[in-house]
């Protein structure tokens, strides 16, 4: 299963019996087996049966992160503010897998041989 060396992960020193906590968390198994390598909003990931408090813990161990995609100041646009419901705006926005997460999805993604 896992080593028993810290994992580094985006500067980050994980502790092996807390990841086997996440590799065991059927929560965080069924999240990294969803999103894989693609790109999905936490509204998608609701549609496929994931609760925010299931979300938010990924996101609290760091498992998923908001993809960041370069943009134009979108306030500055024809010189008038901006009034999105900043909710709204953070459940679409696309969310990706971290390197802990991409780690979680190859352990338990059976190798083919």
């Amino acid at each position: 299963m896992v080593n028993n060396q810290f994992i580094n992960t985006n500067n980050i020193r994980i502790d092996p019996s807390h990841l086997t906590s996440l590799i065991q968390n059927s929560a965080i198994v069924r999240l990294v087996s969803i999103l894989g390598n693609t790109n999905l909003s936490v509204l998608e990931l609701i549609e496929c049966g994931l609760t925010t408090a299931e979300i938010d813990y990924a996101f609290s161990n760091s498992v998923i992160e908001y993809l960041r995609i370069p943009s134009i100041n979108e306030s500055k646009v024809q010189n008038l503010p901006l009034s999105y419901d900043t909710y709204y705006y953070s459940v679409r926005k696309q969310i990706k897998l971290t390197d802990l997460g991409l780690y979680i999805l190859e352990n338990i993604t059976p190798t083919s041989t």
